[in-house]
């Protein structure tokens, strides 16, 4: 027991959670692993995604896409957008796929874990900066298949 609470009547007791603590899926109420997964990431991918719409309302309300023969690019009426130019704030959006063997997977893994940890650290010591949130996923196989 950590302690006790008071209120009216008996105390409420609190009690505190060993860390690390496992919860396997199977006692969530899940049916799958799949459906376990969608119900942790695709609330917050919702909040992203509008956090991300919001931002570029704020720049300016014709957005829409722009087609071309291989690719897809999210831009306005002047045309496709760079998300590493010409915002007020930065702003990355990306989704796509890759062709890498294990090796390069592995790498690609490697690099994306030490650079959360280099701007987590940072955000850390940077005490006022913005808030941004972050979602990445990378999985073995195509999602456009």
């Amino acid at each position: 027991m950590a302690g006790e609470r008071p209120r009216a009547g008996r105390a409420t007791k609190l009690y505190r959670v060993p860390a690390p603590w496992f919860i396997p899926f199977e006692v969530t109420g899940a049916a799958h692993l799949t459906e376990f997964l969608g119900r942790q990431l695709l609330p917050r991918l919702e909040s992203i995604v509008a956090l991300g719409a919001a931002q570029l309302l704020a720049e300016g309300p014709d957005w829409g896409y722009w087609l071309d023969a291989d690719r897809i690019g999210l831009g306005t009426l002047k045309g496709p957008i760079s998300f590493a130019q010409g915002l007020t704030a930065p702003l990355a959006l990306s989704i796509g796929g890759l062709r890498l063997d294990a090796v390069q997977a592995r790498a690609f893994h490697e690099r994306l874990d030490a650079l959360l940890k280099e701007y987590g650290e940072l955000s850390g010591a940077q005490a006022g900066g913005q808030s941004y949130s972050i979602a990445l996923l990378l999985a073995r196989g195509s999602w456009q298949e």
